[in-house]
């Protein structure tokens, strides 16, 4: 049996695809629930009937989510399992094309394969490129767009320099219509053109143009839905999402600091941000520009990307660990000048499997956190109670009634048509919105809440406990309790 290291590298980029494909398969299967996911199914399905993003229904995201989404909504617990398997497709692409432009880049197999295997095996890749989300699409074309840049600056394709930058401003675009973080990206991009790239200010200035203009085009459905609703997308985008991060998650700096700490230090990243800031630190050194390799340049311009979203995170609301995860494939190439000099003093074959085991078992906490959901606070979200309430929600309605439901992925998933107004992630939210604020949103406040328990028009209302006491005693009274799923309650009307 041959040694695993001398095996063909072509063999051990599908060995790792194979591996990555299998772990991505476990977690479309078994991963809890994301909140979002709901979300965003129910407002792909609301604009494949027909309605308007901000116009007609609150969208806590850019808009080219729910229309990405709206082939497949509509079909049940088998819209989840789509959503993901598109996922886990635009992950693996993702893994593919890194391998191809990393060895492109400095001309070395083991680099690209050591590039794909960190980036597909790790934990965060796993767990959220699996999941219905936005940071899995705008990772997707935000990272092919920054992969044309760097074609772009390095003169790989020189005589379609044009063509190539504004592809990626189109790409970049679409990333930034799917997650608006992602905007960043053209100050950023734009900032590396004029440092690396070596030409005229003026030959610059032309493509920057072309940048942009690719950027613009493919916002035009963005634009156009700002021009119908301004205040509303503004509010839905921005001010929404501080004011419930504010009151929700951590949102003052030591907190931040401490989240950004928990995904620096993890082991599988920890290194990364050594070597990619160690290679950054060695390149600074070189006095002439034009001394710097395919892969400084690239390594800089990646470098400079992933600590523009870093910087952004610590400062918008909500920061959550799994947004530094998009940081990930751009520190990767960042890190491959500091990698290669580790890699050619360490050739042992021993060496090299140890240290991809040790990698690996870090994938273990995500497995065991996100698939088997041993936290108290995720039990709403496990597979199993969502299925059932599904079940029973399926069974006491019809096709064609309408349920109440406080939050919106029990009525996508059980094909039900359910009230408008809580397209978000449950009652908690009412709190922190003013009622001005709940009408621009279309969102449902509490009286008007109250109102719909105590209308009586709803054969079946799906709530979750103890999040608005007022509503608990609503449901008592017009409601009679007929199944429970941890803090999932499922109330039928009383005859």
């Amino acid at each position: 049996m041959p040694n695993f290291v001398q095996i063909d590298h072509k063999l051990k980029f599908f060995f790792i695809l194979l591996l990555q494909t299998s772990f991505l398969v476990l977690f479309i299967v078994f991963r809890l629930m994301d909140s979002d996911e709901g979300i965003y199914l129910n407002a792909a399905n609301l604009v494949k009937n027909g309605l308007l993003p901000y116009h007609d229904f609150f969208s806590n995201q850019m808009p080219y989510i729910s229309y990405f989404y709206a082939p497949i909504s509509g079909f049940g617990m088998n819209s989840l399992y789509s959503g993901r398997v598109i996922s886990g497709i635009l992950s693996l692409i993702m893994s593919i094309v890194l391998y191809r432009e990393v060895r492109q880049m400095c001309d070395n197999s083991t680099y690209a394969l050591i590039a794909v295997f960190l980036f597909g095996l790790n934990g965060l890749t796993l767990t959220w490129h699996s999941t219905i989300k936005t940071s899995t699409l705008s990772d997707f074309f935000g990272f092919l767009g920054f992969l044309l840049f760097i074609r772009f600056l390095t003169g790989v394709s020189r005589n379609k320099n044009s063509v190539i930058i504004f592809w990626s401003g189109f790409l970049i675009g679409l990333a930034f219509n799917f997650r608006l973080t992602h905007l960043i990206f053209l100050p950023l991009i734009l900032g590396s053109m004029f440092y690396l790239y070596e030409a005229g200010i003026k030959l610059k200035i032309r493509y920057s143009l072309y940048f942009l203009m690719g950027s613009i085009i493919a916002s035009t459905g963005a634009i156009i839905l700002f021009i119908i609703e301004p205040y509303t997308f503004f509010f839905d985008n921005l001010i929404f999402r501080q004011v419930w991060g504010a009151n929700i998650v951590e949102s003052n700096l030591i907190g931040k600091l401490f989240t950004y700490a928990k995904f620096a230090f993890y082991p599988q990243n920890l290194p990364l941000i050594i070597f990619s800031i160690s290679g950054v630190i060695m390149m600074h050194r070189k006095k002439d520009k034009s001394s710097l390799s395919t892969m400084d340049k690239s390594a800089l311009a990646a470098f400079s990307i992933a600590l523009g979203l870093t910087i952004l995170y610590l400062y918008v609301t909500p920061t959550q660990f799994q947004y530094y995860g998009q940081t990930l494939p751009y520190l990767i190439i960042a890190s491959i000048p500091g990698i290669g000099m580790i890699a050619k003093k360490f050739k042992n074959g021993k060496t090299v499997i140890a240290a991809s085991i040790f990698y690996l078992l870090f994938v273990t906490p995500f497995i065991v956190i996100f698939i088997f959901g041993i936290r108290e606070q995720d039990a709403d979200f496990k597979l199993s109670n969502i299925s059932s309430t599904v079940e029973v929600i399926k069974r006491e309605t019809t096709g064609d009634e309408k349920i109440l439901s406080f939050y919106p992925h029990f009525g996508i998933y059980a094909e039900r048509e359910q009230e408008l107004g809580f397209e978000v992630w449950g009652i908690n939210t009412f709190a922190y919105l003013s009622e001005a604020d709940r009408k621009i949103t279309n969102l449902i406040g509490a009286e008007k809440l109250l109102d719909l328990i105590k209308s009586r028009k709803f054969r079946v209302v799906i709530s979750e406990s103890g999040r608005f006491s007022a509503a608990d005693d609503a449901l008592q009274r017009n409601y009679r309790l007929i199944d429970s799923f941890d803090n999932i309650k499922i109330y039928k009307i009383n005859h």
